[in-house]
């Protein structure tokens, strides 16, 4: 099976592995964040520990807003982005659906794949630095221990996603479709990704515009 269509069945069945993920094992990734921050926050040296690996070296005041911040973060973080994923799904099948050429199929494909794993990455070192600015009812203003919480979640989500997307599409694909993916996993694996990327590819935007800004 071709690269297109191996993500189109993927994308339309809706008992696949990317469907169940997004029912249940997003839920775990949630818990499992609060969890490691709540014990953090228990433990102040193992946080500040942590924190001078990033770079901040926040006052502990700064330490005790960043913990009630974190709690807005948990409540209506994590449904955006959910929400944002599954508008990406219906986009993505829509355009893939639209087409009717294979090798216009295969290249939009590979398009949304790069954009969607350069979103995931570089957005990571964006939210930390506080770069881009992310809007929650209630949050207020961030501090830098903030940035570091949303950074770190979303790129747990998301990232989380893409690769459960990959290891589904690529189980039929040929050994040279592969290729393209495990390029791409890699990438997120070591949070490392090309500047120089097609600005082309609005499917992916919109859904970083989604988790950003909370707007469709």
């Amino acid at each position: 099976m071709n690269l297109a269509d191996s993500i189109k069945k993927v994308l339309k069945n809706r008992n696949n592995s990317i469907n169940l993920y997004l029912k249940e094992d997003l839920k775990t990734i949630v818990l499992d964040f609060k969890n490691e921050w709540v014990k953090l926050f228990i433990d102040t040296k193992s946080l500040m520990l942590k924190l001078r690996h990033e770079g901040p070296r926040p006052t502990l005041l700064e330490l005790g807003r960043s913990s009630k911040k974190m709690f807005i973060v948990l409540k209506y973080l994590p449904t955006r982005i959910l929400d944002g994923l599954n508008f990406f799904k219906s986009d993505f099948l829509e355009e893939l659906e639209s087409s009717q050429d294979q090798k216009e199929k295969t290249l939009l494909s590979l398009k949304v794949l790069g954009a969607l794993t350069h979103f995931a990455v570089t957005s990571f070192y964006e939210l930390k630095k506080g770069n881009s600015k992310i809007r929650i009812k209630g949050l207020g203003p961030l501090n830098t221990v903030s940035n570091i919480i949303i950074a770190e979640l979303v790129f747990k989500m998301t990232s989380s996603f893409i690769l459960r997307l990959f290891a589904a599409a690529e189980t039929e694909l040929s050994e040279e479709d592969r290729k393209h993916f495990n390029y791409f996993k890699q990438l997120i694996m070591n949070k490392e990704i090309d500047q120089d990327w097609d600005q082309s590819v609005i499917i992916v935007e919109k859904f970083k515009k989604y988790i950003m800004t909370g707007e469709r």
